[in-house]
């Protein structure tokens, strides 16, 4: 098996998400028999030659892994708290009673668990692998929290919880193409 490393801050992810990278343990398999090293060995000489790679795509593997299952769940209770909704299914709605229309408890938990994903996002990006990307991501985080809080504010929470289910449907694919690439499985 391959090496799990218990010091990285994603070492659950590791764990857990080692087994969709399936490259890296066949990688493993094919150096130990091209080599005259054991298995033990050549997990040495990743965990080594990992040190030295920083940032290691296994990490990034992994961070990518746990916001796309966010997404997914986040898109999922969405769609259950949404489904009732007839906003959902005629966008005229949205503006019927405006700005004197109630919130319900389940479009409350919708929109406060998606602003503490993104405060999380925002706060945790300092910490996780520094990409290139870094401050236009850290700028689209500060605008979504900025457009969540606006929108709660003024009493648009139904275009705003419109807006959050379609952005948590295209989050999942956007994720699942990233894990593709630090699979290396894209085409």
């Amino acid at each position: 098996m391959p090496y799990y490393n218990t010091n990285t801050a994603c070492s659950l992810a590791t764990f857990v998400f080692i087994t969709w990278s399936p490259k890296l343990y066949l990688e493993t398999m094919r150096l130990v028999k091209q080599v005259d090293m054991t298995e033990r060995h050549i997990e040495y000489w990743w965990r080594r030659r990992r040190a030295q790679d920083k940032p290691t795509t296994l990490v990034k593997f992994c961070e990518t892994s746990w916001r796309c299952i966010y997404y997914t769940y986040s898109f999922i209770f969405g769609c259950i708290v949404m489904y009732d909704k007839p906003w959902l299914w005629e966008i005229k709605h949205c503006w019927y009673g405006y700005p004197h229309q109630s919130v319900t408890n389940d479009i409350w938990w919708y929109y406060m668990i998606s602003m503490a994903f993104y405060w999380s996002l925002t706060a945790s990006q300092f910490y996780d692998v520094k990409r290139k990307d870094f401050w236009q991501m850290f700028a689209h985080h500060m605008i979504t929290i900025l457009l969540m809080a606006l929108s709660w504010v003024c009493n648009l929470h139904r275009v705003g919880s419109l807006v959050l289910l379609v952005h948590d449907c295209a989050d999942i694919f956007l994720e699942s193409a990233k894990l593709t690439k630090y699979a290396q499985y894209q085409k």
